[in-house]
């Protein structure tokens, strides 16, 4: 059995190598292939862009002061003065500046919230003048990229305090009006 088993083998290989195999039928989009051809290996080379974080928060002075106007007028018929007042904020750095040195854009969200005992109001405005078209909750700041070192992107808020301050918070003199809070996030995702 394994006499005839080995002649049909060797006579299925001495019969497939005397009959040579013909194509000539391509399909694809690739290149067709013939004897000693040559062909060229294509590559592309992708980088993935890592994104690095570096902003600068510059930080105006934050001091407010309320400046209130009394008018006391006298009340004969009760013997006691009657009190109208009118009180204006006045500031000093009442500004911040984020600078991006990143390579990626950036929103930043910036917001104020009074403490209890303040009853004050505050918001952010693009010009240092209080209207209320130009109240800023968000800004986005370009990337670096293309920018000279000296004079990379940044974008500035001025915060305006109003509403009169609570007796509680007048009685304790340089007390915290609030919290500034910003918050940092790619533009890109």
């Amino acid at each position: 059995m394994r006499q005839k088993l080995g002649l049909l083998l060797t006579a299925v290989l001495i019969l497939s190598s005397y009959f040579g195999v013909l194509a000539d039928t391509h399909t694809g989009s690739g290149p067709s292939f013939s004897d000693n051809e040559e062909v060229d290996v294509i590559g592309d080379y992708i980088t993935e862009e890592e994104k690095v974080y570096s902003v600068d928060i510059i930080w105006g002075d934050m001091e407010f002061k309320y400046k209130e106007n009394k008018n006391l007028i006298w009340n004969p018929d009760k013997h006691a003065y009657k009190s109208t007042s009118s009180g204006k904020w006045t500031y000093k750095g009442n500004d911040v500046s984020i600078v991006n040195y990143s390579n990626d854009e950036i929103n930043v969200d910036i917001g104020f919230s009074a403490t209890n005992n303040s009853k004050v109001k505050g918001n952010f405005h693009s010009t240092n003048t209080v209207s209320s078209d130009k109240v800023v909750e968000s800004m986005k700041i370009k990337s670096a990229e293309g920018y000279s070192v000296s004079n990379p992107p940044s974008e500035k808020a001025y915060l305006h305090i109003s509403g009169k301050p609570s007796n509680t918070w007048k009685v304790n003199k340089n007390k915290e009006l609030g919290q500034i809070t910003l918050t940092l996030t790619s533009a890109s995702s």
